[in-house]
């Protein structure tokens, strides 16, 4: 009996000790499938953009810079958009211009799309300070 009751308990350890082990691997999942970096699709592209454009006037912009730049490390257009927007942010239209052209060679998705609506707003920034010249 003293042997069953041995066997019991270490059966009931080690299986309390798989449950745990279990749920390590869960939460360490769940912990990197928060840092993994964002992917290509559509919802990211627009998501960039909203939220870098968004957070830089709160945080400003080398702030959201280094909380998004890993988040897009290895996605090359979804850096050179990111790149772009915030040289855009920060009046470099050169800079800007370049990067959303890389962005947009480098995609014909939605980071593509993105890109173009980028090069847009460099240009009407660059009419705008052309009249505020003028006048």
């Amino acid at each position: 009996a003293a042997v069953l009751t041995a066997l019991a308990v270490a059966s009931m350890a080690a299986n309390a000790s798989r449950a745990v082990a279990q749920r390590a691997v869960a939460q360490r999942a769940v912990a990197q499938r928060a840092t993994v970096p964002i992917t290509h699709s559509a919802t990211h592209a627009g998501k960039l953009v909203r939220d870098v454009v968004r957070e830089a006037d709160t945080a400003g912009v080398t702030a959201v810079e280094q909380q998004w730049r890993p988040r897009v490390r290895g996605d090359r257009g979804l850096t050179a958009l990111l790149d772009g927007t915030l040289a855009r942010l920060r009046y470099r239209s050169e800079e800007a211009s370049r990067q959303f052209r890389v962005a947009q060679l480098d995609s014909l998705g939605s980071t593509g799309a993105y890109a173009i609506m980028g090069l847009a707003a460099v240009r009407g920034q660059r009419s705008q300070y052309t009249e505020a010249l003028a006048s």
